[in-house]
């Protein structure tokens, strides 16, 4: 029976891929309208919660072997210096982490000035709210990213952990008006064609990600570390949402009952998830620094 069940949930990386690709395809064929037969409809359905159920549940043993992979890759020398800095960075384990959050952190700086910039262009408080947001963001990343540059000292970076803690609350603030504004006023996230669903994938990638990462590394001895997942998996549910609110806007009726209680309920849970995470970030800063 285990066996079975094994073969059904764990199917290999090549059948989830086809079974993947075959969801994509269904959802989007029933999604745009272009079939209405109950056996497609509801089979797409199935299909793709099928699909995410197994990439979920496989994803821990590819990291595993992607991780082996990894070390074995790091006995490898390259001929190029400039080869040779880039995977010494890539794949150091301790230079990783900051030259990732240094993207992210450049990412949203850029992300933060072109909402704003246009927000203040097209007076929209809600695209204003998102500058600010990923200002925030980048205000945290820039922290942490300068904190890693600096010798390391335990109860500072204790310290620095609870100011995150700290930041993401305020964090809370803005997530809760800007989605409060996705419910009283006709603004969203609009994607081109079949542009959402590239952006689908992203969302749910980046969500697994993180959560496997904050959950097996939340013993992780490096409290910037700690800061930086906490960051992240705030980020990504932020992506869930967006990617909600686009899916409504693109296949549903924006201003309809379902809309706004979907928008209502998923908002409420994502500020609750970053409330207790800040909290916690805050309340285990203080008890350690306080012994």
């Amino acid at each position: 029976m285990k066996q079975h069940l094994r073969k059904l949930f764990c199917p290999g990386i090549f059948l989830t891929a086809v079974v993947d690709v075959m969801a994509v395809i269904l959802l989007t064929v029933v999604l745009e309208g272009r079939t209405e037969h109950p056996v497609l409809v509801y089979g797409s359905y199935l299909l793709s919660t099928y699909g995410l159920v197994i990439t979920c549940i496989q994803v821990p043993a590819w990291l595993k072997t992607a991780l082996a992979r990894k070390n074995a890759i790091e006995t490898v020398h390259f001929s190029n210096p400039s080869l040779e800095r880039a995977a010494s960075v890539l794949l150091d384990p301790q230079k990783r982490p900051r030259f990732l959050l240094l993207m992210s952190l450049i990412f949203n700086l850029v992300y933060a000035a072109v909402k704003l910039t246009a927000g203040w262009r097209f007076r929209s408080w809600w695209m204003i709210s998102l500058g600010f947001y990923y200002a925030l963001l980048s205000i945290m990343r820039f922290m942490l990213t300068r904190r890693m540059g600096i010798t390391p000292n335990e109860t500072a970076d204790r310290k620095l952990y609870g100011r995150i803690g700290s930041l993401l609350l305020i964090l809370i603030i803005l997530l809760s008006g800007i989605i409060t504004l996705t419910i009283l006023i006709p603004e969203t996230y609009a994607y081109p064609g079949t542009l959402v669903y590239a952006f689908a994938l992203y969302a749910f990638i980046k969500i697994i990600s993180s959560c496997i990462l904050l959950i097996r590394k939340r013993t992780d001895e490096s409290w910037l570390f700690r800061a930086a997942r906490c960051i992240t998996f705030a980020c990504a549910l932020m992506s869930i949402y967006a990617l909600q609110t686009a899916l409504i806007s693109q296949f549903g009726e924006w201003n309809g009952s379902f809309a706004f209680v979907m928008k209502a309920v998923t908002g409420a849970v994502i500020c609750f998830l970053v409330d207790m995470m800040a909290v916690y970030m805050i309340v285990v800063s203080r008890r350690t620094v306080q012994k």
